[in-house]
């Protein structure tokens, strides 16, 4: 029983660093892409965030 748990958790982990990862490289991209000052800090921040409290 133990053993489904230690794989039910390492699954559930590994989504969400790959789930925080993309969203932190799709802040790495907003900033890159948006034209203005303030659409590339709410790009930035915002997903960047979310990124971090997923890893």
């Amino acid at each position: 029983m133990m053993v489904v748990l230690d794989w039910i958790r390492l699954g559930l982990s590994a989504a969400f660093v790959l789930t925080g990862g993309l969203l932190m490289l799709g802040a790495a991209i907003g900033l890159l892409r948006f034209p203005d000052v303030f659409t590339r800090l709410h790009a930035g921040c915002v997903t960047m965030s979310a990124g971090v409290c997923l890893c």
